[in-house]
């Protein structure tokens, strides 16, 4: 289960972090630890062939869907509520806080049905087997550079165009097993904005396991569903963008202290 584990190192550092007001950065710098391949590269593209869609569907069928079933079942056993407030949502953005290595596999489940796209750092882009699974199951990774972005942009127009979803993790970095909602960046509210679509709020918390590894709890995961977030197309672009990212953090903020039963308080 050391996929899904963490440290209490990495706990630690959360608590300076939080202390700190550094909500969005990163615990552990890991793009140095494995080799990437550049989304410019053209080994990449976010619309591959018709002979590299084949082989990613059956990596999907006999690899990745067992794998994340296993996970979801087995180690997180997971549980999804707000199921409703799906009703009548063909594609757009989703968002969702970022607590583990494998959270996207919990949010595939709750958005279940739908073509989902799954944005992340351009280091993650692997050029190991793992990356080849990834990738099968729609990794969309950022790339800074002009180039890149035109090519990222590209992509999201198409998907858009096709009523897809494409998830953000707003928060930018990853905290595992971190309860609270942390502050958003704004290119999820961006591109909803862009595209005039609805913005797939969800949410993560942890129900205790009583296992341990490494002396941490490996916590069970419920994901929420939220209230969808629109643009308001009657308002300036920041105007709106702002809008719908306080709107969004309010109902993580709700969803946190309803669940846990207290109030959402930061270290200081």
């Amino acid at each position: 289960m050391s996929l899904a584990s963490t440290s209490k190192k990495y706990l630690e550092l959360e608590e300076k972090f939080e202390r700190d007001g550094l909500f969005n950065e990163h615990l552990e710098r890991e793009e140095a630890n494995i080799p990437y391949i550049e989304v410019t590269s053209n080994r990449f593209s976010y619309r591959p062939g018709f002979f590299k869609r084949i082989g990613y569907f059956f990596t999907r069928l006999f690899i990745v869907y067992p794998y994340n079933y296993h996970v979801n079942h087995k180690w997180f056993k997971t549980k999804v509520y707000g199921k409703e407030n799906l009703k009548g949502i063909k594609g757009g953005i989703s968002i969702c806080n970022h607590v583990n290595k494998l959270d996207s596999i919990v949010l595939t489940k709750a958005l279940k049905g739908k073509k989902v796209h799954l944005t992340a750092a351009e280091f993650n882009n692997f050029d190991i087997t793992l990356g080849r699974y990834m990738r099968s199951y729609r990794l969309m990774p950022i790339s800074m550079s002009h180039e890149g972005l035109k090519k990222f942009n590209d992509a999201f127009d198409y998907f858009m165009k096709k009523n897809e979803v494409v998830n953000f993790f707003p928060e930018r970095a990853e905290w595992p097993y971190y309860e609270k909602p942390r502050p958003m960046e704004k290119g999820a509210f961006h591109y909803a904005y862009k595209y005039n679509k609805p913005v797939i709020v969800t949410f993560i918390t942890f129900r205790p396991s009583g296992i341990f590894e490494n002396g941490v709890e490996m916590k069970y995961y419920n994901i929420h569903i939220l209230k969808p977030v629109y643009p308001d197309m009657s308002i300036s672009k920041k105007e709106a963008i702002d809008k719908m990212m306080m709107t969004a953090f309010s109902e993580w903020k709700e969803c946190y202290e309803s669940y846990y039963n207290k109030k959402l308080e930061y270290l200081k």
